[in-house]
């Protein structure tokens, strides 16, 4: 769902190829690239926005490589609320960075970053 939300805010809902899935690729350090090779990685909750969110070594690295990068924070993905996607540019510059092994990144809420609430009724 998640993943269908950032294609809407893309506006690429009627290309899905434009925005690909690499979930199933190891190793890639993003959830998906689009067709500008702009990575995303997706950070999802079911219950209210997080802003403290982990990533692991091979997306800092993708985060870091200099290719353009954005964090996709997606919450409120229970059936009964509403879902937010907060989509945070260059997390690495915006973001406090944490090292612990993976890289913990802290201060969502404040960064400067898109925010598109979905209300009721619409669909993703």
């Amino acid at each position: 769902m998640a993943l269908d939300l950032l294609r809407q805010v893309l506006g690429t809902e009627q290309e899905p190829e434009w925005l690909r899935d690499l979930r199933h690729q190891h190793g890639v350090g993003a959830d998906a690239v689009d067709g500008l090779d702009r990575y995303y990685e997706l950070k999802t909750t079911y219950g209210p926005e997080l802003d403290t969110v982990t990533l692991t070594a091979k997306e800092c690295e993708r985060a870091a490589s200099g290719a353009e990068f954005f964090l996709v924070v997606v919450s409120g993905l229970a059936a009964d609320s509403d879902p937010v996607l907060r989509l945070v540019p260059e997390p690495l510059r915006q973001l406090g960075v944490h090292p612990s092994g993976n890289v913990i990144l802290t201060g969502i809420k404040q960064s400067g970053s898109l925010i598109v609430e979905f209300g009721a009724g619409e669909e993703p």
